[in-house]
This record gives structure tokens, C-alpha cells and sequence, in this order.
């Protein structure tokens, strides 16, 4: 039976038992007749003087809700009238616990740091701002007619709208595939949300690479899902540790970002890319492959290797996931999602059972700026733009991080993950780049490893990527002090 006490607070102790107790009891918790704990043993429990007990019984008593009679304890024996103006609950019995993401606290604190002004942010993964002025998000002449009706969005404007992408899908991805087999979503995690919730139930295993964006999410805990980490090199995940994990633990399902990996900015070898499907069509282990990079090419102009899709575009054990969120802006909430069409068809069905439909207006405009004379000089703007920061933030770090960490020089994508010398903690580092004013992503939120760190160099101006590497320099040797 445990009660909330803040000893600190103004509020006698008293009083905040008995503002609980009166929430148990108008909320039902504490039904008519329920007999309450003798005093002296709720006192103990809550490491009380019984006299506070005692005056919190007295209280309710006062009030009418309970009744004191000696020699059969104190019972309930009031409850709100119907049609009561005013009555509490208590919503913590209703909260489903798999709902609370255990890194919440965590995340919250990063999100309060990162709107302190002055604060230089390196952590959150977008394009700068610099990047998507020269967008002609609104005004093009084609929008009215893409955007019309400006109601729900039908089957026949849905299948206009996944036409425009499998042809994009062609045209930039390789990928050969038609409308039938797309999934419109509001986003890539959108896409996930159904796969997770639709073909997973609880308790199926999935595996995931060791380091990943996937784990600052609490989709899978919240679906009762167990995750297992991939192992990964420096060229990317192990392929041949799916097979471990498969004979251990019955894996359903691989979640992998093969290109421009989030956080560690790998790319998977075109060899490592085949032993990845032979391994999983050897054992029916459905792939979902989240591509939310590919688009932004390495800073050398070449293109990666095919997505698992394209390289297997025939096969029903790839579900693609797309978005538009890292070469576009996030604040369009657009995504798909490439599968069979039987299973296209059925999560198509659940998606509109949450949302009742797409939004014409963000739909349009998405598919207005895919035209590839909007698309190729902009893609070509965020190539060249990215490969500057790249190397002046690999630049930088060279300079003033040497000895002090380590990291591997990715080829394109939006970060550098680093790992800390052993003898310098992350908590450190953490606390005296707040003190220091930048922002980074902790290890512990892409995994379970608490001697690294990612670091943005996307979103920033040049002159932001410049001081904030310098802050985040001069907290790493405080904190190697």
C-alpha cells in the first residue's frame, strides 16, 4: 500500500496522507466496508510516528469518509454521490508500466539542456536549417491540384500518391516494385509502429543491431518484445551472429539499417548485405530494412552499395522503410513502407483504423518537392553541404579531441560515433558539456554502451560545428582531470 511522501514538502505529513487516502476512496480503490491498516503498522511501514497516522484517520473520520470503532479498526463507509461535481482518481492504477520508456528521464533532461539558450546542440539528427530555406515547400504551381480534395485522402488519391513513390523508388533506390505493395505512413516510425504491433506479439524475440537509433525508442518494450544486440565491427553488423542468436533464442524478426548507419555511420558491404539475406531466407527470419540515408550518397559522390530491397526485389522477407525526414525535413511526417502485397494490404487496413487517413496537404507537398527538378539540385546542395561539415568536424576533432577518443571517419550520413578513452566516464563528460553549453547523444540511449558518443554534424551552422566541437573538447579533458 505505498503512499508518495515528500518529507521536504510544506505540506504536513499528514495532510498528504489524507489527500491519498481521499483520492483511494473517491476513485474506488478503496471500496465500501474495506477495513483500513491498523495505525501502528502502517506508521512502521511508512517509517511514521503513529501519531501522524493517527491524525490522518482522524481527518477522514472528521470528513465522513471513514469510521473508527473500537475494537473493529477504521472502515470505509462513505463514497461520492452520483453525479458528484468533483471527483478524484487516482490514473496511476489505469497507467500501463509498458508505456514508460526507461530512458525517459534521460531524454527529458537532453531536451531541457538542448533549449537553454546558448546551447549549441550536436545531438539531435536533422539537416540544418540553412539547407531547407531554399525548399519550395509552398507556391509551386502543381501543389493545388496534388493537395485537392482537401478532405481525407481516398484510394484514388492514395494510389496516385503511392505511384508517385514507387516510381521515385525506381528512379533513385533501384528498387522495382509497384503502388499495390507500398504503405503511405506518416513517418518511418509510423511504418515500425505497425510492423511491431502487427506481425509481432509479445514475447517473440527480435534481433537488432548493438548499436542503434531503434533502442532510444521504447516501441519494442512497449509491444512485450525481447530485444537481442547484433554484434558489429567496424564495417558494420556480424552478420554470422544472427545465426547464434537464432539457435538461442528463436529470433522472429532482424531490424537493420544497413546503410549510413545510425549512430555509427557504417555502410554494409554488398558481401555482408548477401550473407545477411542467406542467413535469414535459411531460416524464414522476416528483414526490416530502415533506409532513411542512402538518398545522401558518401562525400566522394559514390553511391552505396543496393538496399537489401533492390538487391532482392521479388522477395516477400524484406520490408523496406523509407522516409523522407533526413533529405527533406522531418515536419512533413512522410514515410513508406515496401512489402508483400497481402501484408501491405492488411497493415494498410490498421493504419487507417489510427489515423482515419493521410493528410492531402503534407502528401502533396511531399510528393511536389520528389519531382526530380526540385530533387536533383537539392540533393546535390545537402551532398555538398554535408561532406563540408564532415570534414571540418573530422578536422576539428582531430585537432582537439586526439588522445582523448577515438572514432571511425563515416562515409556520409548525418554523425561521428566516438568511443572514450577508458580512463574518462561518460556521466562526466555529460555533466561538463552541459556546464560548457553543447549537446551530445550519449551511448546509453543507442545501446547499452557507456564509453561512447555520437556527434551531429548536420544540424548546426559551420560556425556552431566549430565552437561546439571546441566545448565538447574542453569537457572531455575536464573530465579526464
Amino acid at each position: 500500500m505505498p503512499f508518495t511522501l515528500n518529507r521536504d514538502s510544506k505540506e504536513p505529513l499528514f495532510r498528504q496522507l489524507v489527500r491519498q487516502m481521499e483520492s483511494r476512496i473517491l476513485s474506488g480503490e478503496w471500496p465500501l466496508h474495506m477495513k483500513l491498516p491498523p495505525e501502528r503498522s502502517l506508521a512502521l511501514q511508512l517509517g511514521l510516528n503513529r501519531s501522524t497516522v493517527t491524525a490522518a484517520y482522524q481527518e477522514l473520520a472528521t470528513q465522513g469518509w471513514v469510521s473508527k470503532v473500537q475494537g473493529s479498526g477504521t472502515r470505509v463507509i462513505a463514497l461520492p454521490e452520483d453525479g458528484a461535481a468533483a471527483v478524484a482518481i487516482d490514473w496511476n492504477q489505469y497507467w500501463n508500466k509498458r508505456a514508460d520508456n526507461p530512458l525517459l528521464p534521460l531524454k527529458k533532461s537532453l531536451h531541457s539542456i538542448a533549449s537553454r539558450k546558448g546551447t549549441i546542440n550536436l545531438a539531435m539528427g536533422e539537416l540544418s536549417g540553412e539547407l531547407l530555406r531554399g525548399l519550395p515547400l509552398f507556391g509551386r504551381p502543381e501543389l493545388p491540384s496534388i493537395a485537392e480534395p482537401l478532405g481525407y485522402v481516398g484510394p484514388p488519391l492514395e494510389r496516385r500518391y503511392r505511384s508517385i513513390i514507387a516510381s521515385h523508388l525506381e528512379r533513385y533506390q533501384s528498387i522495382d516494385t509497384d503502388a499495390s505493395r507500398i504503405l503511405l505512413t506518416s513517418g518511418a516510425q509510423q511504418a515500425l509502429y505497425l510492423i511491431v504491433n502487427c506481425l509481432l506479439k509479445p514475447g517473440d524475440a527480435i534481433a537488432v543491431e548493438a548499436a542503434s537509433y531503434a533502442y532510444s525508442q521504447n516501441l519494442f518494450l512497449s509491444a512485450g518484445l525481447r530485444v537481442f544486440p547484433i554484434a558489429m565491427d567496424e564495417d558494420g553488423l556480424v552478420p554470422e551472429h544472427l545465426v547464434r542468436l537464432y539457435e538461442q533464442h528463436k529470433i522472429r524478426m532482424a531490424v537493420v539499417n544497413p546503410t549510413y548507419q545510425n549512430p555509427t555511420g557504417t555502410v554494409l558491404s554488398l558481401e555482408r548485405r548477401r550473407r545477411l539475406y542467406d542467413i535469414c531466407a535459411a531460416r524464414r527470419i522476416p528483414i526490416v530494412e530502415d533506409d532513411p540515408y542512402s538518398l545522401l550518397g558518401d562525400c566522394r559522390g559514390q553511391q552505396p552499395p543496393p538496399s537489401l530491397k533492390a538487391l532482392y526485389p521479388d522477395s516477400d522477407l524484406i520490408l523496406y522503410i523509407g522516409t523522407t525526414s533526413k533529405v527533406l525535413t522531418p515536419a512533413l511526417r512522410t514515410g513508406w513502407l515496401v512489402g508483400p502485397e497481402e501484408v501491405i494490404a492488411r497493415l494498410g487496413d490498421h493504419r487507417r483504423e489510427i489515423d482515419n487517413g493521410l493528410s492531402p496537404i503534407l502528401q502533396g507537398i511531399v510528393h511536389s518537392l520528389l519531382d526530380e527538378r526540385v530533387l536533383e539540385p537539392h540533393l546535390l546542395q545537402v551532398r555538398t553541404s554535408l561532406a563540408e561539415r564532415r570534414d571540418r568536424a573530422l578536422g576539428l576533432m582531430r585537432g582537439h579531441m586526439s588522445g582523448l577518443a577515438t572514432w571511425r571517419e563515416p562515409e556520409s550520413g548525418f554523425y561521428v560515433w566516438c568511443r572514450l578513452n577508458p580512463s574518462i566516464r561518460l556521466p562526466d563528460v555529460m555533466r561538463e558539456c552541459e556546464a560548457e553549453g553543447v549537446l551530445i547523444m550519449p551511448g546509453t540511449i543507442l545501446g547499452n554502451d557507456s564509453r561512447r558518443f555520437r556527434i551531429t554534424y548536420s544540424r548546426a551552422s559551420l560556425a556552431e560545428l566549430e565552437e561546439g566541437l571546441l566545448r565538447v573538447a574542453r569537457a572531455i579533458r575536464r573530465a579526464a582531470e
